[in-house]
């Protein structure tokens, strides 16, 4: 006599429901992005984040005058003034990253553009006379994350559509010295950097200023990539013969290029893009800590 097969219990059935429950969610909940570590040239936080903490009453800046002099900001509650000299000794130095300019960085992750392209965006001139427009959006996050690089998983993965970004160490530096910048790809795709024109020293109303090039830099060698949220330091950009004053360094880069081909023949298919580092302050004479020749 045949054997009956035996009923489903209720304990099997249950069983099978939550195996086919967990191997749904796995299938419907896809990995994190890996951790992104960037290798930044400095702390950003070192110093006065805030008038809060102890002895920071007030911090000091370096920088220089219109006549490319050493001067010093003196920053406290509510107000900024100009020393007219170098810092005092007992005078803290504010940090990069203040605490507001943290928070403003952030809140570009809770409340993302995803229609703003800022690799796309024009945010040069009076960007932000319509606040709510992607120039303005795309110029103040840069603006933070040059500050706050600590921030860049944070608000360049959260669905906001980042460019390339510059950093510097803070100055002065002294004239005909060396700067290191450091390119941020805070993108999904590789950047492309076209050898020695890829870096643009430009004075306050934006004209090219006339420098030396730096040894180790070669305009007809390969191109240059940088993968995404990886970061490239150039080393040893002569500031030549760059007069004392404030300046920036206009960065140029491009996309999906051949990258075994010199930066002229990389027939690369889009670009060049833009970006913009801090301020460069170069004085007369170096302040006290400040980089050198």
């Amino acid at each position: 006599m045949p054997q009956r097969a035996r009923p489903w219990t209720t304990r099997a059935i249950l069983a099978l429901l939550l195996v086919a429950w967990g191997w749904g969610c796995a299938k419907s909940h896809p990995p994190s992005p890996p951790e992104v570590v960037l290798d930044l040239p400095f702390d950003f936080t070192q110093g006065c984040t805030s008038h809060d903490e102890a002895g920071c009453e007030r911090c000091c800046v370096a920088t220089v005058n219109h006549l490319g002099e050493s001067d010093c900001s003196e920053v406290s509650s509510g107000r900024t003034a100009s020393l007219g000299s170098t810092c005092p000794v007992d005078c803290r130095p504010c940090a990069v990253c203040t605490a507001s300019q943290s928070a403003s960085a952030l809140q570009h992750a809770e409340q993302a553009r995803q229609d703003c392209d800022c690799e796309q965006v024009d945010s040069g001139g009076d960007a932000c006379f319509a606040p709510d427009s992607c120039a303005c959006h795309c110029r103040t996050m840069a603006a933070d994350l040059r500050s706050c690089p600590q921030h860049i998983e944070d608000v360049c993965l959260a669905g906001n559509r980042c460019g390339a970004l510059l950093l510097l160490a803070p100055g002065p530096y002294a004239m005909g010295s060396t700067v290191t910048p450091i390119w941020i790809n805070p993108s999904d795709r590789p950047i492309y950097l076209p050898g020695c024109a890829s870096l643009v020293l430009v004075g306050p109303e934006g004209e090219a200023v006339d420098r030396s090039e730096a040894p180790s830099c070669s305009g007809d060698g390969p191109t240059r990539k940088v993968m995404p949220f990886e970061t490239l330091a150039v080393d040893g950009l002569s500031l030549g013969a760059a007069d004392a004053g404030m300046y920036w360094l206009r960065g140029n880069y491009f996309r999906d290029c051949d990258d075994s081909q010199p930066a002229n023949e990389a027939d690369c298919a889009a670009g060049p893009f833009h970006t913009q580092s801090p301020v460069l302050y170069v004085s007369r004479a170096p302040a006290e800590g400040a980089p050198s020749p």
